[in-house]
């Protein structure tokens, strides 16, 4: 999407069709560039981490981090 000519303006108007405000992402580093560049662009998002491989910075834990330790 972000790599694609119109992908935002795209991901916009899919958004207005399925008359959706805002989005929550949950997911690791790709999903919360993504979000971080939605947002930067006029897109209302937020970010969750949940990542396996604990690979956001700035994060001591997120969910389901945990069970690759057991």
């Amino acid at each position: 999407m972000k790599k694609i000519p119109g992908g935002i303006e795209k991901v916009q108007e899919v958004l207005k069709i399925n008359k959706i405000d805002a989005l929550i992402a949950l997911g690791g580093d790709d999903t919360q560039s993504v979000t971080l560049f939605l947002s930067e662009n006029g897109v209302p998002s937020v970010g969750v981490p949940k990542t396996i491989d604990n690979d956001i910075n700035g994060n001591r834990h997120t969910q389901r981090l945990d069970l690759t330790r057991r």
